[in-house]
């Protein structure tokens, strides 16, 4: 939420490498793990919008997990959205989210707004349902995509892996 995640960005002061360990990205920021092109992140963003909509209906209105999902699936393609939803209180936050920054809403920083356009769609407490939509933006989808990262960032031969073998291999003799 802070901006404190392990990613390349921050350790580089550290380990003199801020490349990303799925792809050949040489600055990995906390942004770019939800964009990350790497065959096994992107597989990951599919099946957190595929429990999203399963999930999620039992939770909030159809309109915000639609919107939740387009999110997260058209984030990685570099902001350009396309939403389907016409709801205009769900268009008020995605406007007021949009002007904040959607890096901020993948770390938790939702803006107000939402709280409205879950009042206008869904017969609830929308503060109860802000609190259920912030739990999904960590725990549903935050937490499971760095999850994979790490995995992936762990695994052997990753480009992280290579990076660093070859940095050392000109350091040896």
């Amino acid at each position: 939420m802070h901006g404190l995640l392990p990613v390349g960005h921050v350790q580089k002061h550290v380990t003199h490498i801020a490349q990303c360990p799925g792809c050949t990205c040489p600055d990995e920021t906390i942004a770019h793990v939800f964009k990350c092109p790497n065959v096994r992140m992107k597989r990951k963003r599919a099946e957190i919008i595929e429990a999203l909509r399963k999930k999620g209906l039992r939770k909030l209105s159809r309109q915000v997990i639609t919107t939740l999902c387009e999110i997260v699936q058209q984030y990685p393609d570099g902001n350009k959205f396309q939403f389907t939803t016409k709801h205009p209180k769900i268009l008020a936050a995605i406007n007021a989210q949009s002007n904040l920054g959607w890096e901020y809403f993948f770390r938790g920083y939702l803006v107000k707004d939402w709280i409205r356009a879950l009042d206008a769609t869904k017969n609830t407490d929308p503060h109860q349902q802000f609190s259920t939509l912030l739990q999904f933006v960590w725990f549903d989808i935050a937490q499971p995509q760095w999850q994979e990262r790490n995995q992936v960032a762990h695994e052997p031969n990753s480009y992280l892996d290579r990076i660093e073998s070859e940095r050392l291999k000109h350091q040896l003799i």
